[in-house]
């Protein structure tokens, strides 16, 4: 990313999007064909979407939930999606995953959701507010891309798919800790049968999150409260970002925001199923990312703390703790499990010595505005005026915190009444979760998880305002088309969603620097070939064989050089030679990011031919080199 991208108009987006526009005024440019490929893909993904959803409604009817509308889809929806990820994961454990087994599954699925929920389906009316589903669909047909989905997310994906088991590769971050999100994403992959429909699997989150909004406008009787929750939600650029991506947290959204709504459904009473359910939502929550868990426990210790100021009896407490402590566990055990069996924690990297704790928490440290009680204070104006990089993203937060805090602080005023107990919880359980998320690493998609979650409190601050909802759905409208055509993949890319095969390598060879490298590397390299990604660790996903090659995790570039342990090494000759001591066979190496960050091994690296071209390495043979990107054989 370029400081351009960080400005709130992008310096790019009008060249990008006049890009775009010339790309599709090419004769090679087939709008037809792209109509056929989008529909072809809605119709073979919607299958996936309703067994999740007819087995979500299956499980509600034998837990005898009766839920609204609205919330009944969402919690439908989120339920089979995250039963599905669960039964995924136990078959990828015990090494069953295959394409075929996969659709036996979602098949199963879909039709014990029928036969259990015989026909008790809530009415689906048409709304408008769906248009949002058909307008980020050419934004979610592009091939994967961004840095953290080929550096971890979907290089796992692949990972598991060509051992057709969910084995552990330490040389894929964060491949312990918890990713639920990425089984559902290769769920999708898998029977859709094409990589570039893998985002597609998004609709199904936003479907969740638009069934709940519409459960809150209900329950607050908002006017055009709807627009209002979309322009607060998604007129957030990060959050617009996120939501075209093949990140864990948009998934860690759905599922907290609806594990969070049914916990707070019918002002918190006591349901037994309904808690259990409840846990089970949040525990999807907690095995999308490890954030997930902070997350979960600070909206469950809200509610233990305000369920307890309200009852006033400490077995009423203890018995809700269990119920939802248990739905958590039962879905997140599985995964704790795999994390301590491979790094003896199982909330790595906490609990744990490994050496790579240091660095982690030493490179989280730096992101964001500081840590003191001034910088708590001025969060919602920083989140509007600081550049987002320092938060390490790519697009703000936007003014979505402080519009919050306005409405709120009004509607305290205003009122002068006691708050509900949603708004209680929801209040508690943010302010606890954000606490924590300013003290380590303030990333700010990690805080954006909350967006859906706050329309509680917005929508009841202007419940009894009669032209709130109108006033503030046209207020935030602007905001929420500008977020939409600046955070849009098909403009930021400048390119309209490929349908053929040398289409796709096209955008690949166009948005990707280093495509070339990995392609010509896959000429030579097979499955099992060790390759070493020297300072380029975003291309995992593209790099054939097995590859390795990070700041963290197994191999890291630290030490290679004897960086912490000394007597560091500079000589390249050595180093290439102590690569191919443990076995790896190729190199490729990002030789800009090598001239940047070489410095860690010394003066003498910046002079070697892995940081300048035109200077030979004995013991390697170049198989490629475009001056940016060079690959070595290593001899």
């Amino acid at each position: 990313m370029t400081p351009a991208e960080w400005s709130w108009i992008p310096d790019w987006w009008l060249p990008h999007l006049e890009t775009l526009i010339g790309e599709m005024r090419e004769p090679s440019f087939d709008g037809v064909l792209l109509a056929r490929y989008t529909l072809q893909a809605l119709l073979t993904s919607a299958p996936i979407w309703l067994a999740d959803f007819l087995f979500g409604l299956g499980l509600l009817r034998l837990l005898k939930l009766r839920l609204a509308g609205g919330l009944r889809i969402a919690t439908a929806l989120a339920l089979g999606m995250g039963v599905a990820g669960t039964g995924i994961f136990f078959f990828g454990v015990f090494g069953r995953l295959t394409g075929k087994g996969l659709l036996a599954f979602t098949i199963i699925q879909g039709l014990l959701g029928l036969w259990w929920s015989r026909g008790e389906w809530p009415r689906l009316r048409w709304r408008w507010s769906y248009l949002l589903l058909l307008l980020l669909v050419p934004n979610l047909m592009l091939p994967v891309i961004e840095y953290d989905s080929t550096m971890y997310h979907m290089a796992a994906a692949k990972w598991y798919m060509l051992h057709h088991k969910i084995v552990y590769h330490e040389g894929i971050r964060f491949n312990a800790q918890p990713h639920l999100s990425v089984l559902l994403y290769m769920r999708q992959w898998w029977l859709t049968q094409d990589a570039n429909l893998i985002k597609l699997q998004n609709l199904e989150y936003v479907a969740i999150l638009l069934g709940i909004f519409h459960w809150q406008v209900r329950r607050y009787r908002v006017r055009w409260g709807m627009l209002a929750a979309l322009g607060f939600v998604f007129g957030a650029p990060i959050f617009s970002y996120i939501v075209q991506q093949e990140y864990a947290d948009l998934a860690l959204t759905a599922f907290l925001s609806a594990g969070v709504s049914l916990l707070l459904a019918r002002g918190g009473r006591w349901h037994r199923n309904r808690l259990l359910a409840a846990g089970l939502l949040l525990g999807f929550a907690a095995a999308c990312k490890l954030q997930g868990l902070v997350a979960v426990g600070s909206f469950v210790l809200a509610d233990l703390v305000v369920f307890f100021w309200k009852q006033r009896s400490l077995p009423l407490v203890f018995s809700r703790a269990v119920l939802l402590g248990g739905g958590v566990v039962a879905a997140g055990a599985g995964w704790w499990a795999r994390s301590w069996k491979h790094t003896g924690s199982p909330v790595f990297p906490f609990l744990t010595s490994s050496p790579d704790v240091p660095a982690l928490f030493e490179v989280n440290s730096h992101y964001g505005v500081g840590r003191d009680w001034l910088s708590f204070l001025a969060l919602p104006w920083n989140m509007i005026i600081i550049e987002p990089h320092v938060f390490a993203d790519s697009f703000r937060f936007g003014p979505a915190f402080l519009i919050l805090l306005l409405f709120c602080l009004i509607a305290l005023v205003l009122r002068r009444r006691k708050l509900d107990f949603a708004s209680l919880v929801v209040a508690l359980g943010s302010i606890l979760f954000t606490l924590l998320w300013f003290r380590s690493g303030q990333v700010m998609r990690y805080e954006a998880c909350l967006l859906p979650i706050w329309t509680i409190l917005l929508l009841g601050s202007i419940s009894r305002w009669r032209w709130g909802g109108p006033v503030l759905g046209l207020l935030l409208l602007p905001l929420l088309l500008s977020s939409y055509a600046m955070t849009s993949n098909v403009v930021r890319y400048g390119v309209p969603p490929p349908v053929t095969w040398p289409a796709t390598q096209g955008v690949l060879n166009a948005v990707l620097p280093y495509y070339r490298a990995t392609q010509a590397l896959s000429h030579s390299a097979k499955l099992g070939d060790k390759v070493y990604t020297w300072f380029c660790d975003d291309i995992r996903y593209y790099a054939p064989g097995t590859s390795y090659g990070d700041w963290f995790g197994g191999y890291t570039y630290t030490w290679l050089g004897d960086v912490h342990t000394g007597p560091r090494v500079q000589n390249a000759v050595e180093m290439l030679a102590r690569l191919k001591s443990e076995g790896f066979q190729y190199v490729i190496v990002d030789r800009d990011r090598a001239s940047r960050h070489g410095s860690i091994y010394g003066s003498a690296f910046l002079q070697t031919g892995l940081a300048k071209r035109f200077l030979e390495i004995p013991g390697t043979e170049v198989l490629f080199d475009d001056g940016g990107y060079v690959v070595f054989r290593l001899l």
